[in-house]
């Protein structure tokens, strides 16, 4: 059996071959950009070219054992969306998902595909009564927002 650091030493290789393979136009995201996303420990991300924009897929540092983050970024419409933090931190499973560190490379493929499906459903509004349905959350995000430091 792998040791941990084995465990992600790997994973941290299977998914970089993968980006490279399956995402023609990522572009490593520099240690300014790492520094100044919403991703606490964010220690590697890609910025992957989408259809409105850019997703920055962002994995923190226990990654395999964490799941893999995505930050939206391009027209603040996309930033609006149910799902979507103030700071364009997309929520698939909220936080505390569980994931497959056995299988990194479909954990990110997974967190990818659910953010674009994500992003055209609330495109077209499919995703508007969440609003309602998580009030509360959605009100507490707008007033954190406005808290001076």
């Amino acid at each position: 059996m792998a040791s941990p650091l084995e465990t992600h030493t790997a994973a941290l290789e299977h998914v970089r071959q993968w980006v490279e393979a399956e995402l023609p136009g990522a572009r490593i995201l520099s240690a300014a950009e790492l520094d100044a996303s919403p991703v606490a420990n964010a220690a590697f991300g890609w910025d992957v070219p989408s259809e409105n924009g850019t997703l920055q897929l962002v994995r923190e540092k226990d990654f395999p054992y964490s799941e893999p983050r995505v930050v939206v970024g391009g027209p603040s419409a996309m930033l609006g969306g149910p799902h979507i933090e103030s700071k364009g931190k997309v929520c698939i499973a909220g936080d505390g998902g569980r994931v497959d560190s056995q299988n990194p490379v479909e954990v990110v493929a997974h967190i990818l595909r659910e953010t674009r499906r994500l992003l055209k459903e609330n495109e077209v509004g499919e995703n508007d009564a969440d609003f309602q349905h998580d009030f509360r959350a959605y009100w507490r995000r707008d007033e954190q927002d406005e808290v001076p430091l």
